[in-house]
């Protein structure tokens, strides 16, 4: 990574592992964002995570052929 130096830290077990990155070539932009957990999640991370498809769902229904902005 350009903004990070390398680090001795383990994933560890319950902890959450966050992937970013992006690159632009020819003036096409594109990035990607991974996330994992090391194990199961607990109670508050699947809380996050009903919460977050709840609002992805609400997005994407407005989602149709021909609708701008």
């Amino acid at each position: 990574s350009h903004n990070r130096a390398a680090s001795p830290q383990a994933w560890k077990q319950g902890e959450v592992l966050s992937i970013d990155s992006g690159g632009n070539y020819h003036g096409y932009i594109g990035d990607l964002c991974r996330m994992g957990i090391l194990g199961e999640p607990d109670a508050e991370l699947e809380d996050l995570l009903a919460e977050v498809e709840t609002v992805q769902q609400a997005a994407f229904s407005k989602v149709k052929a021909g609708t701008l902005g």
